[in-house]
């Protein structure tokens, strides 16, 4: 027997407009996340300005508001009881729950408004320690997830961090010129490492003892060795002919063995802490982008430009085996690309090498969407893994679309955009590819920046575009 239908009538009992109160502080502002608690029968309207206001109907009346940044809240939701409110801004990259009787905060978390750079584990793997183009450096809890301190002292991108043997405090170099230490259990920048003269630096590492730092730049050539205990400038250390990009001290507490890489295709072997000029070169085919000591401290590995991984012993400065991973790195196009993909497999190189806690394996990554896992002395892949199946990104698709190939240009270049698709914002210049990426219609290209084994061995973080990733052989931890 088929059921009787209802037809429902609606009928409009009044009108109120919402939009009055925040257009008194902006008013361009425009709603844009909205939910109704039928329990309470609360309502919450979010609008572009960053704030939100709670309404109690049926008489609409006004019962709390707060704003939470200047960017738009993209999503607003209540709890089952109405008592918790949560708010995410998808420009900011900020999540946070609010009680808005107590009117404090349950949860507030916010990534990086940019690209990771760089990434180091503590030496239990409790915490990882990211930096990023947005000059902060933050503190992430492995088996939460979440950040809770972020230090804004530096006031441009970070290139380099690494924790302290000790876990009492890490430090990270900047675009700015300083290298700070931050105590991780007072959470402050205690120490603050300049030079003479203005420059930049690229990379920074801790010796064994943790008592001193260097640093590498990139407009200079030079290397700076400064005391932890002192908190002032030991050495300048020059001998590159191009910019330092990656330093590294022995791991061995016996050894006092510095290994730094650069452009101008060498890796030098350094003592410095005896011998400021006693250093031993080693040539390379290719300009250098990382370097990785071996847990033994016998063995230096070295990637280069050229996508190969070259393995030298360090006392003998002779060569071990070479790995050719650019092949490897193959797999991925740009929309953007007009060269083919044997021309473009040229361009695939690994930024960020580190061996595995036994020292039998190296992982690396690099301008690519796969980390591989060689072994060390076969020079053999292992395995490789993919980071992303996000296809929102560019560079993760093997063949483009010659159909956007036309006479006039290629239409990937072309960016379609809706009327005023998130708000009023200021289209950023052609070909821009950092900054504020959430107000442009673009893809940005799939990269791994940095990647770390975890102390025990059973994990790896990765800083790629998609963020902070962790792969574990624990199941629990993820």
């Amino acid at each position: 027997m088929a059921s009787k239908t209802h037809t429902f009538f609606y009928k409009k009992l009044g009108r109120h407009y919402l939009g009055d109160e925040p257009r008194k502080t902006d008013y361009h502002a425009v709603a844009t996340a909205a939910h109704y608690n039928s329990r309470t029968k609360i309502l919450v309207v979010a609008f572009s300005i960053g704030a939100f206001y709670l309404y109690e109907l049926p008489d609409v009346n006004m019962i709390h508001s707060l704003s939470i940044s200047d960017y738009a809240i993209s999503v607003a939701l209540f709890n089952g009881t109405g008592d918790w409110v949560a708010l995410a801004s998808r420009e900011l990259g900020q999540l946070l729950v609010w009680e808005w009787q107590s009117e404090q905060y349950i949860m507030k978390q916010q990534g990086h408004s940019s690209e990771m750079t760089c990434i180091s584990y503590s030496a239990d793997g409790q915490y990882i320690a990211t930096g990023g183009e947005d000059s902060k450096v933050k503190l992430w809890n492995t088996q939460s997830g979440f950040c809770f301190v972020t230090f804004s002292e530096h006031t441009s991108g970070i290139t380099g961090i690494q924790f302290s043997r000790n876990k009492n405090f890490l430090v990270s170099c900047s675009l700015d010129g300083t290298v700070r230490a931050f105590d991780i259990n007072r959470y402050r920048n205690f120490r603050t490492f300049s030079s003479p003269e203005r420059v930049q630096f690229s990379c920074v590492a801790i010796d064994h003892s943790s008592e001193f730092i260097v640093a590498g730049c990139q407009d200079v050539y030079d290397m700076y060795l400064w005391s932890v205990k002192l908190g002032r400038l030991l050495e300048v250390i020059s001998g590159h002919e191009g910019p330092v990009c990656t330093v590294a001290f022995s791991p061995v507490a016996a050894m006092t063995t510095l290994v730094s890489g650069s452009w101008d295709k060498t890796i030098k072997v350094w003592n410095c802490l005896e011998n400021n000029s006693e250093h031993e070169t080693i040539d390379l085919f290719a300009d250098v982008t990382c370097v990785a000591y071996s847990p033994s401290g016998e063995h230096v590995a070295a990637a280069t430009l050229n996508g190969h991984i070259t393995i030298f012993d360090v006392k003998s400065a002779t060569q071990i085996c070479s790995i050719e991973g650019r092949n490897d790195l193959a797999g991925g196009r740009y929309e953007a690309d007009v060269i083919t993909g044997k021309k473009n497999l040229e361009g695939k190189y690994f930024t960020s090498i580190e061996y595995s806690v036994d020292g039998e394996c190296i992982i690396a990554g690099g301008n690519s969407q796969y980390i591989c896992i060689y072994h060390a002395r076969e020079a053999v892949l292992l395995k490789k893994f993919e980071i992303t199946q996000n296809h929102s990104l560019d560079g993760l698709d093997e063949y483009i679309n010659r159909r956007n190939l036309t006479e006039f240009g290629n239409l990937a270049l072309v960016e379609k955009r809706d009327e005023l698709e998130g708000g009023n914002v200021a289209i950023g210049l052609p070909g821009v590819q950092k900054g504020d990426m959430a107000s442009r219609n673009i893809k940005p290209k799939i990269k791994v920046f940095s990647v770390r084994f975890m102390p025990t061995g059973q994990s790896y973080a990765v800083a790629c575009t998609e963020g902070l990733c962790l792969f574990s052989l624990d199941k629990g931890i993820i």
